[in-house]
C-alpha cells in the first residue's frame, strides 16, 4: 500500500476560517493532479473544508476516485 498525504494548496487570506483556495493554490492544485501520471488513487481521504475538496477536484480529472469526506478532519494549528 502507497499512501501519499497532500496538503491543500495556497488559500485565500482574510477569508474566514474556510478560505477558497487563491489563484496560486488554484495552479498548485492543477500541477498537482499532474504530479502521479498513470499512478492508480484508490481512494482519497478529505476534510469538507473548501480547500481541501478543490484540491481532490483537480486530482479527480480524469480518473474515477472513491472520495471520503470526514467532516472532522481539520488542521491542527501549533502554538503563535
Amino acid at each position: 500500500m502507497l499512501v501519499f498525504v497532500i496538503r491543500h494548496a495556497q488559500q485565500e487570506h482574510g477569508q474566514g476560517s474556510d478560505p477558497p483556495l487563491a489563484e496560486a493554490g488554484r495552479a498548485q492544485a492543477a500541477r498537482l493532479a499532474q504530479a502521479f501520471p498513470g499512478q492508480r488513487l484508490d481512494r482519497v481521504v478529505c476534510s469538507t473544508m473548501r480547500r481541501g475538496m478543490a484540491i481532490v477536484g483537480h486530482a479527480a480529472v480524469n480518473r474515477v476516485i472513491v472520495t471520503t469526506l470526514c467532516p472532522g478532519l481539520r488542521p491542527l494549528m501549533g502554538p503563535t
